[in-house]
């Protein structure tokens, strides 16, 4: 197949349609604290100990460790050795200026990242972080101390398993006309609430939202009730006790005289407030963090942050880690190029140490299939005559529904794998599944599971429904047990002649080849998920109907229903028996999100073509209306999408220690698509690429530049409006909308 796949010309150095190469990259010889730290300097020994320990910080690093008092912003690039950054600096404090553990806070996303700054923080200082009082974890871990020391004695509700039975119950008992998923409603719960909302101040513009609001009102009673609180609680009771009392909160104050927090790119607007309620006093605040990885807007996470966080915390120091310690250089240049082209960024270009022979390899392959085909050839021929270990490799993808040749592929040929993802495989999918329920009940009427689950679409009450189909097939059982619903006393007259459309349906799809069936369905389906507000607040319709394009693509290989589902049921089986086995020795599958902070000595990235990466819901960001997708500024919708793309792409390259493999199918899912702008902007040379960069036609200009300036900004997110700071003491009024207006950093042209 490799051979194959050579002779068609699909590995190249140069992506489809790049023109020229990149530079390479000079490789760096960074002085360290041997070289840097003078035997007469203060903190020599500090810095002797952090040796003895192998850690060799750079300039740049030292600087950082070395900040005394006030805010300071560490904006650290990708491999740049931010741990040692924040370990270094906690031990400093305490070492070298003298200041108390018991007053150092050390905020991180992961209990993982803890726990591991706590035994290393341990080494270098001689002491148990939770003897000396400092104090290291995440935000959950530290508010919820705080409440518990202030009488909160709730129970924390982490099941999501039983959260989810806790929402059935409510919506069972409810009333609501329409069937509302669990977790869609408490993925909307839990972004309200990272955002600050209150269950009570919910939109109830349409009565779906107002159906939304008295179920979540309902569920948020229940857990009063019952005493429990969950994860997005603890900083939402945390944030409000310490803004309503003023005794509390200079207690905290009081206590955490110092203040460092990881990953700060990733702090949703409650978690920020938190922090800037503590740091007020002192503004001893020391942040970590890289705009460029900030890839998590879905769950909260706001770049702002960081881009503003000198106008928060004027005069902080800025300090910049741009050596990278991890990946070559012909990997570290690609990741450069790629996000230059993003404006809103501190402007930075990572440096290489390592220098490597091996340039990044850019795939064509016709299809996903042969994508997958490739890739798992490639793997196994250099497991089989390099000496690589299959844990070497990690293939990354934009979204699971972009996997699935490649999680089949996997499953089908027996080769090891872990993955950091749910377990479900994508004919697993509540989407899918439902699709497949009405083909498997073509075959076996009876399947009352399969039954159960297309309910929704018929829009009957799938809980009072099936109970009424239940009772009825164990009182006179027949040969399809949907038939019971023509008698049932809660369906309408309109309904029961839908009813007898679908049964008829139901009983021809065995009939059809696959994908016909398929095309049958969709034509009420895709109805049925444009119509269900609730599912679209979340997933919005561009993604559902990408996951059935999906389906629909995998069907065309099977002439018949029984051999798809025989082939679906063999796979779910075949890969429950591999996720038993698994023991993290396997390639690694996952997203290019959850690869975040990971980095493997081989990195594939599929999919990257146009309408993947970047993803077709950012290039038609103007017409989406997710509820949970913050609406902002209508000119800046697309370009701050486009942005948070390139961010991924960014992210995924710079996994990679030593080879990058680049693959853009040419078809997928019936459509042609072009390579990702994301791999073709880096090799146009000096050609102009905005109309890559914006998703706009092109336009040449010589006699405009852009420059970074601090600027008077409309706060009403409906308005575009901004005006050029010139002797203003005050905050002006928008001219445009007559809003408020507050001082912010954005890309502004001027003439040359």
């Amino acid at each position: 197949m490799v051979q194959e796949l050579a002779r068609k010309n699909i590995i190249s150095i140069l992506p489809e349609g790049g023109t020229t190469n990149l530079p390479t990259m000079k490789i760096e010889q960074p002085l360290t604290s041997k070289d840097i730290v003078n035997s007469s300097e203060a903190d020599y020994h500090f810095f002797i100990q952090l040796e003895k320990q192998g850690v060799y910080l750079n300039k740049d690093q030292i600087e950082a460790v070395r900040h005394g008092d006030g805010p300071a912003l560490v904006i650290a690039g990708a491999g740049a050795g931010k741990t040692s950054v924040l370990i270094s600096r906690t031990g400093y404090l305490i070492q070298q200026m003298k200041i108390s553990p018991y007053h150092i806070l050390l905020v991180t996303f992961t209990k993982k990242a803890a726990e591991e700054m706590k035994d290393r923080i341990s080494i270098l200082t001689g002491m148990q972080p939770s003897r000396n009082g400092l104090t290291i974890g995440t935000f959950h871990s530290i508010f919820l101390k705080l409440l518990r020391a202030k009488g909160f004695n709730q129970t924390i509700l982490s099941n999501e398993k039983y959260k989810h039975t806790a929402m059935k119950m409510i919506l069972k008992g409810s009333g609501v006309a329409r069937d509302m998923e669990p977790e869609t409603l408490l993925s909307l719960l839990s972004h309200y609430k990272s955002h600050d909302k209150k269950v009570g101040d919910l939109p109830e513009r349409t009565s779906t939202e107002k159906e939304i609001k008295r179920v979540l009102i309902q569920y948020e009673k229940w857990k009063s009730e019952q005493n429990y609180m969950d994860f997005d609680d603890i900083l939402e009771l945390s944030l409000d006790l310490l803004q309503q009392d003023e005794t509390i909160l200079q207690q905290m104050r009081a206590r955490f005289t110092h203040i460092l927090c990881d990953e700060f790119q990733d702090t949703n607007p409650v978690q920020y407030e938190l922090i800037k309620l503590l740091a007020e006093p002192t503004k001893n605040l020391f942040v970590v963090g890289d705009d460029d990885q900030t890839i998590y807007s879905f769950n909260g996470a706001n770049q702002e942050h960081l881009l503003n966080f000198h106008l928060d915390f004027p005069g902080c120091n800025v300090k910049k880690l741009t050596i990278n310690y991890r990946s070559s250089n012909h990997i570290l240049t690609l990741g450069n190029e790629i996000i230059q082209n993003n404006t809103y960024r501190h402007q930075k270009k990572l440096k290489a140490i390592r220098e490597s022979v091996e340039k990044p390899l850019f795939l064509r392959p016709d299809t996903t299939d042969e994508e997958a085909e490739w890739v798992l050839d490639q793997i196994r021929r250099d497991v089989k005559f390099k000496g690589k270990e299959y844990r070497d490799f990690a293939i990354l993808y934009r979204t699971a529904s972009n996997s699935r040749s490649m999680f089949e592929q996997f499953v089908l040929k027996d080769i090891p794998f872990s993955t950091y993802q749910t377990q479900e495989l994508f004919y697993q999918q509540s989407t899918i599944k439902i699709v497949l329920d009405y083909l498997r009940l073509s075959l076996y009427p009876k399947n009352l599971e399969a039954l159960r689950n297309i309910l929704p679409t018929l829009y009957v009450n799938r809980e009072k429904a099936f109970s009424y189909i239940s009772d009825s097939q164990r009182r006179n059982p027949i040969d399809y047990p949907l038939e019971h619903l023509l008698n049932w006393e809660g369906i309408r007259e309109f309904q029961r002649f839908k009813l007898k459309e679908r049964i008829s349906l139901i009983n021809s799809l065995s009939t059809y080849s696959p994908l016909n069936g398929i095309e049958k369905i969709r034509e009420f389906y895709d109805r049925y998920l444009e119509a269900d507000e609730v599912k679209v607040s979340t997933i919005h319709q561009e993604t559902l109907k990408e996951m059935l394009a999906e389906l629909e693509s995998s069907a065309k290989r099977f002439g018949t229903v029984a051999e798809l589902l025989s082939f679906v049921d063999h796979l779910i089986e075949k890969h429950q028996t591999l996720i038993k086995n698994q023991n993290g020795e396997g390639v690694q599958l996952l997203t290019i999100h959850k690869s975040k902070g990971l980095e493997f000595k081989t990195v594939f990235l599929i999919g990257a073509s146009e309408k993947i990466l970047p993803h077709s819901s950012a290039l038609d960001i103007n017409n989406r209306t997710d509820l949970v997708i913050e609406k902002k500024k209508e000119l800046k919708q697309q370009l701050l999408a486009i942005e948070e793309e390139r961010r991924l792409a960014y992210v995924a390259v710079t996994r990679a220690i030593d080879e990058l493999y680049i693959s853009s199918p040419k078809v997928y899912r019936g459509e042609k698509l072009e390579v990702s702008r994301f791999f073709r902007e880096p090799f146009r040379g000096g050609d102009n690429v905005s109309n890559l960069k914006n998703g706009t036609k092109s336009s040449t200009s010589t006699n405009l530049s852009t420059e970074k300036a601090i600027v008077w900004d409309c706060q009403n997110m409906e308005c575009i409006g901004w005006k050029r700071i010139t002797d203003e003491v005050t905050s002006p009024t928008c001219a445009l909308c007559h809003s408020s207006m507050v001082k912010k950093e954005r890309m502004i042209r001027s003439r040359i």
